[in-house]
């Protein structure tokens, strides 16, 4: 009797804390689409995602690339009309050369409706030349 409950606890008790993080995750980071967003983490995972954020509201956007390249991010797409972006662009600094290097954007929402965001890693030579490209929509909605 006693081995026949030991393995039905055992699979609870393992199973409970993967359930919990699960469910404590939605709202959050790369699992909260859908939800209002006040930053995004864009990559490969969430290109292509829909966030929200409320009108009068900041979004911050990272992207990330290699430091020390040839390359650098842009928008080479946004609805000012929806979406303003507000100041420049800051470039964090690498830990160390080629390290991981972060350029935020921010965007403020100046008015209900819809703004795809394209980024674009360029060549700082050559704006044609894309090596990768990153896009995500933020749908305006009041508070």
């Amino acid at each position: 009797m006693r081995r026949s409950m030991l393995i039905p606890l055992l699979v609870i008790s393992l199973g409970a804390p993967l359930l919990m993080s699960a469910c404590n995750s939605q709202g959050k980071g790369e699992k909260g689409i859908g939800d209002v967003a006040e930053q995004i983490n864009l990559n490969e995972k969430t290109s292509g995602q829909t966030f929200k954020l409320d009108k009068g509201g900041v979004v911050s956007v990272d992207v990330k690339a290699s430091s020390g390249t040839p390359y650098a991010w842009k928008v080479t797409n946004s609805n000012p009309a929806v979406l303003t972006q507000s100041g420049k662009a800051k470039v964090s600094n690498a830990d160390m050369p080629g390290g991981e290097a972060t350029t935020t954007y921010k965007f403020r929402s100046k008015k209900l409706g819809t703004s795809e965001l394209n980024f674009a890693l360029t060549r700082i030579t050559d704006p044609t030349d894309v090596a990768e490209s990153l896009t995500t929509t933020i749908k305006v909605k009041n508070i």
